[in-house]
């Protein structure tokens, strides 16, 4: 059913402003990811210092253990959001 000053078929500027409008949509998108990742990554560096800061203060074995766990997930996670980060830079 078509508007009453349309016909039915499409205007091919409408579709090109559609797409162009989508294209932007997507980089702002990836930038949203990117800056996301950012901030993530550095919330991760954060929390790992509070968690030595913790552990300095009461330093046993158990705590020690926890840290060193705790510790490789952090930079495990952090490791590959890196890489995650470099490759939007690069798209992006």
């Amino acid at each position: 059913m078509a508007f009453p000053n349309q016909t039915e078929q499409q205007s091919p500027i409408g579709v090109v402003l559609c797409l162009i409008y989508l294209g932007m949509m997507a980089y702002v998108y990836m930038k949203f990811l990117l800056e996301l990742a950012r901030s993530l990554a550095l919330s991760l560096e954060f929390l790992l210092a509070a968690d030595i800061a913790a552990t300095a203060v009461s330093p046993d074995w158990n705590a020690v253990g926890k840290l060193a766990v705790i510790a490789f997930i952090r930079t495990f996670l952090n490791y590959f959001l890196e890489k995650d980060v470099e490759e939007l830079q690069k798209i992006a």
